[in-house]
């Protein structure tokens, strides 16, 4: 269930049913991270408000850093 939800939520992961760090987050981020490395910033970006409900809000920073 945590794979379907990833898939089926990582545009919209508060829409998920996962209040930890797990494959919707992480699919999550990484789409936004694609879509800024590919020039496409305004399509799927990080939620914010979905990072720090589930405790990775501080991580943000980090992945972006990462990514470029």
């Amino acid at each position: 269930m945590p794979v379907v939800e990833a898939v089926a939520w990582h545009h919209e992961p508060q829409r998920g049913n996962r209040p930890c760090p797990g494959p919707l987050a992480c699919v999550h981020a990484a789409d936004a991270l694609v879509n800024l490395i590919e020039g496409t910033p305004d399509h799927n970006r990080i939620d914010p408000p979905y990072l720090q409900a589930i405790g990775c809000g501080d991580r943000q920073q980090r992945w972006l850093d990462l990514a470029v």
